[in-house]
């Protein structure tokens, strides 16, 4: 028999439509021409769906249609296969069934709504749905008894469409012209996954919050809930009522703080399709599902402390469930950690810890509309504007909306109230109308179910013109900042009410300034923003062309901590006031603070530098040192590499400090933990080391590694690691004299000629002489003055000759100069020669030590010539 099986679903049941069954249509119709007809037409729409999957589309929903399906794809289009019409008779055998949802419940096949016998979970594969197949020979479908033998059941299939979901994909199954049964796999989002991390949850306000890992996100929940046993009206004598207003609440549900506090899930997803197309739920390791709702997993796009991709952010709310008791709704929370869950069955890690907690309830009061706080004994609102509420304790108030207390007195002022959406709107002033102000009722649900009511009173008020917003862009952060902002297009916005703001006594006399970050929050009194009206001219009064703003980056404190965020905007906004302290309007400022470039302190003495590397031949040597006679140590101030580095102004205080790094290594041994090198105070300095059997200045002449490390402000502010990365260089340090040469002074060899028997001849400074590493000459003699014989180039500690041949010529010593009659007698080095017979050319060998103890050495070609 040529049975076609579908795999067994993990954790889920056969679906056909978004309520998770599947449909088995009805049976074929007699007229063979007929379904021929409706067969084709079928495979014309397979072959369109078939296109859509080949082109990486995905399912984004299938729900059943009179005769068939429609399949609904991510972008946007949808698509519907029919079946055949009712035939007026069926063929031989048991009479297919119309219609018929199939379902699984308690382990078990559910068809029509009634239980079978047939099993759906078998004993020894307990959590694993065994999927009923469609045999193509008989066409019925055939179940599981619970011996897990397929069992045929009176369910025909062949001559209907039917689709199922496995694992996050559908299968659709159409009859082909000879009743076979062919098929077409349509994946949903949930199909395309491939890892699912769930980090945890934090409170998030704004998608763009920038939040640590170790700080912001927790691995435990704690949902703060109240079982509503019923909704009650407090202020009426606690009488049973009902709810609808921005949400509808009914009794027996559970309210949680989920929502009011922000909570979100945070978590990493990695997926070919878009995760807003998926649907989650949270479950433990058996399965056991939380009763919270989650949103659309939305892309995170603030900055994580943890380095990471695909972040994305899920709310989480109440949901509608209603419950008989407290006790019913917190049987669900059961021991054990909770994973991620999408609906094709892909688990993330079994990461969050999740606690019910019964709430105490705080009354929420009414705190702010449209953002402003009482002013007296009113709330002072614009004209045609949707004020929103605000209240204290406001994770507890789970709803509210607006009445007018008297409706024939707000109606004068064009009240109107949005109970859908929370808001309320006037059009009319207080001087158009015979009164200055009225009353509204805020009723409030809080999470218990209780229904507060409170009484405010409204006066509306006209600002001057329209708010004019100044976009003053990237501010570099200096000690004090000043920004000042031209009122010009202020003036421009007010258009006749300008005349009103600059009149003597009606208009502007002062401001004050509220400055908030990114997320909202005020930040005004950390920032200790100043400011002041700045005026045409002196002889001018109440004529002001500009305000300036002054922001202290900086706390007032020991620590000097940095008030502001580099890279993020903040926006201050400007309210100016009357005589009186009355709101005339308002600006908004936006700025964004920012770090200067690292770069602009760092400017390289070029001709120190090859390339990127810092050629730090040590000092000459002084006088003072040179008297001393002690070998110098090998340092080099790095300073001398540069014309700017860093700044000690006030305004911008820039501290540039290096440190070689500390995993470089040299014959496998560490520079730094090896006791090679160190940079202490911005001065590099060389140590003589043993590796293996010899003992020398190992890191001479390496390029060694420099990292840069920089604060601003005294620290208050760091630069960027890219900044820093990308300041490193490399340091050389090495001796001017060691990294020279030692050459004849002119040709390619020093000529003697041989000197009579018991004579020397002179090796003098005019016939060898020494280079610096830049090819400055320098003489291996000591000078004579009338007060000093000592080397002219202060490097020099000692010069030594010798021979590489004792048979051809010795070296007798050297003469140092003096100083006779007024004048210098040049020294010279004495050379002895052998017994030989021709003229020979060899070689001496010269050997400088310099004041830092490193040694030159060279073999000079040394002619002697015989009978010339």
């Amino acid at each position: 028999m040529n049975k076609k099986f579908l795999s067994a679903i993990l954790f889920g049941a056969l679906m056909v439509t978004s309520t998770g069954t599947f449909v088995s249509c009805k049976d074929y119709d007699d007229d063979i021409d007929e379904i021929n007809k409706e067969l084709t037409d079928i495979k014309s729409q397979i072959a369109t769906l078939q296109t859509k999957v080949n082109e990486g589309k995905w399912i984004t929903n299938l729900t059943s249609t009179t005769g068939g399906f429609t399949v609904a794809f991510n972008d946007g289009s949808s698509y519907t296969i029919v079946n055949g019409k009712d035939g007026d008779k069926g063929e031989t055998g048991a009479a297919g069934k119309d219609g018929t949802t199939v379902e699984v419940k308690d382990g078990y096949w559910y068809v029509g709504g009634e239980k079978t016998d047939y099993v759906a979970v078998t004993k020894d594969e307990l959590g694993k749905v065994k999927v009923p197949y469609v045999d193509t020979e008989d066409g019925y479908w055939y179940f599981y008894n619970e011996a897990g033998e397929a069992v045929k059941s009176s369910f025909k299939a062949i001559g209907a469409t039917y689709a199922v979901n496995a694992n996050g994909v559908y299968t659709l199954y159409v009859p082909d012209a000879n009743g076979e049964m062919q098929s077409i796999k349509l994946p949903t989002a949930g199909s395309t996954l491939s890892d699912v991390e769930l980090l945890g949850w934090a409170s998030l306000a704004k998608l763009d919050q920038d939040i640590s890992e170790t700080t912001n996100i927790n691995k435990s929940l704690t949902v703060n809930y109240k079982w509503v046993e019923k909704i009650t009206k407090v202020y009426d004598g606690n009488k049973e009522t009902t709810w609808s207003a921005q949400k509808t609440v009914t009794k027996g549900q559970v309210l949680t703080t989920l929502a009011p506090k922000n909570a979100n899930l945070m978590t990493r997803i990695v997926a070919g399709a878009d995760a807003a197309d998926m649907t989650f739920t949270l479950k433990n390791s058996k399965g056991a599902e939380l009763p919270i709702s989650l949103g659309t997993a939305t892309q995170y796009t603030g900055l994580l402390s943890r380095a990471a991709s695909g972040l994305y952010a899920i709310a989480l709310d109440n949901t509608t469930d209603t419950y008989a008791s407290a006790a019913k709704y917190t049987e669900k929370f059961t021991a054990g950690l909770y994973a991620l869950v999408e609906k094709s069955g892909f688990t993330s890690n079994y990461y969050l810890d999740v606690t019910p907690n019964d709430a105490t309830v705080a009354t929420g009061m009414v705190t702010k509309v449209d953002g402003k706080s009482i002013n007296g004994t009113v709330y002072e609102v614009d004209l045609n504007k949707a004020n929103v509420i605000s209240f204290t304790n406001p994770e507890y108030v789970y709803d509210y909306y607006v009445e007018a207390v008297d409706p024939t007195i707000a109606g004068l002022f064009g009240f109107s109230a949005d109970k859908a959406n929370g808001t309320f709107t006037v059009t009319k002033l207080a001087d158009q109308i015979t009164t200055a102000s009225f009353k509204v009722y805020v009723y409030k649900l809080h999470i218990d179910g209780k229904i507060y009511r409170e009484e405010i009173e409204i006066k509306p008020v006209r600002s001057l013109g329209q708010e004019v917003v100044y976009n003053l862009g990237e501010q570099t952060i200096k000690s004090t900042m000043t920004l000042s902002i031209d009122l010009a297009d202020m003036f421009t916005a007010l258009g006749n009410d300008a005349a009103i703001w600059k009149n003597s006594t009606l208009g502007a006399k002062s401001l004050t300034i509220v400055t908030k970050d990114k997320d909202g929050t005020d930040v005004t009194s950390t920032l200790g923003a100043a400011s002041v009206l700045k005026t045409a001219s002196a002889t001018t009064t109440n004529v002001y062309e500009a305000v300036k703003m002054e922001l202290k980056p900086i706390t007032v404190s020991s620590t000097g901590a940095g008030t502001m965020e580099p890279g993020v905007e903040y926006t201050s906004t400007v309210t100016f006031l009357d005589a009186s302290n009355k709101a005339l309007n308002e600006i908004k400022v936006k700025f964004t603070p920012v770090m200067p470039k690292l770069s602009s302190y760092i400017t390289k003495r070029d001709a120190v530098w090859n390339g990127n590397t810092l050629m730090a031949y040590f000092d000459d040597p002084t006088a003072t040192q040179v008297a001393a006679g002690t070998t110098l140590a090998s340092t080099y101030k790095m300073i001398n590499g540069f014309t700017k580095l860093g700044s000690t102004n006030v305004a911008d205080k820039t501290t540039i400090t290096f440190t070689l790094d500390t995993d470089q290594k040299i014959s496998d041994t560490k520079v730094v933990d090896g006791g090679m090198a160190e940079i202490t105070a911005n001065v590099v300095e060389l140590f003589s080391t043993t590796i293996g059997n010899t003992t020398k200045f190992h890191a001479y002449a390496q390029e060694l590694n420099v990292k840069v490390n920089a604060t601003y402000l005294d620290g208050a502010y760091t630069f960027s690691d890219e900044e820093i990365e990308a300041a490193g260089f490399k340091v050389k340090v090495q001796s001017a004299l060691e990294a020279g040469k030692i050459v004849p002074a002119s040709g390619a060899s020093i000529t003697l000629p041989a000197a009579a028997a018991g004579e020397i001849a002179k090796l003098t400074p005019e016939m060898i002489t020494g280079y610096t590493y830049n090819d400055q000459a320098y003489s291996l003699f000591k000078n004579a003055t009338s007060s000093s014989v000592a080397y002219k180039y202060t490097y020099i500690k000692s010069v030594e000759f010798a021979s590489t041949d004792d048979v051809i010529y010795t070296v007798e010593g050297v003469q140092d100069a003096t100083w006779s009659n007024n004048k210098e007698v040049a020294g010279y080095a004495k050379i002895k020669s052998g017994n030989i017979s021709q003229t020979t050319t060899t070689t001496i060998k010269v050997k400088v030590t310099d004041m830092y103890g490193y040694i030159k050495t060279a073999e000079i070609p040394l002619t002697i010539t015989v009978g010339e």
